[in-house]
């Protein structure tokens, strides 16, 4: 079935408010979490640069890939 063009434009902002939402997350609040975080000897703090931070901008690239094919 065809896309209409208001639905298009819906999924368009959709992916750009996602892209944005996870790529705060990764930028982080400077103190706790993402790239930037001053936190970094706990075990979150790890994890968090391992796994949920790359996560959190592989994610958002998507969502930016996404918003890019409309």
């Amino acid at each position: 079935t065809p896309v209409t063009p208001r639905r298009q434009r819906q999924m368009c902002i959709r992916d750009r408010v996602l892209a944005a939402v996870f790529a705060l997350r990764a930028i982080g609040d400077f103190r706790y979490i993402g790239i930037f975080k001053r936190v970094r000897g706990t075990r979150f703090a790890r994890n968090d640069s391992l796994y949920f931070s790359p996560l959190c901008m592989g994610i958002s690239g998507l969502a930016v890939w996404l918003a890019l094919r409309y």
